[in-house]
């Protein structure tokens, strides 16, 4: 499957990798953003049940997460499609 999504670039790949890690939806990775994340968990404030919840990180979680951050501001979007180059759709498309 990584090996399909080398064609869509490292954020698609880390997306993916970072669903497997925490279980997290689609909806909620691509909102979450950097002062949503506090060392070893991210809060997520919208969820589809709409009850914000807590989700802890795997190390190998972390880690994708600390290679996406670079110089990005707390209320940037850990996805930003600035940074990534793709659009929100792109990346739900791709995604699926």
């Amino acid at each position: 499957m990584f090996e399909a999504l080398q064609r869509y670039g490292e954020h698609l790949q880390a997306l993916v990798n970072l669903a497997l890690e925490t279980g997290m939806r689609l909806g909620e990775l691509l909102n979450a953003r950097w002062e949503d994340i506090a060392g070893a968990s991210i809060h997520i404030r919208q969820t589809k049940t709409n009850k914000p919840r807590t989700v802890p990180l795997s190390l190998k979680a972390q880690g994708i997460l600390k290679s996406l951050r670079q110089d990005a501001s707390e209320e940037e979007r850990g996805f930003d499609p600035k940074r990534m180059g793709h659009h929100r759709r792109q990346m739900m498309v791709c995604f699926k």
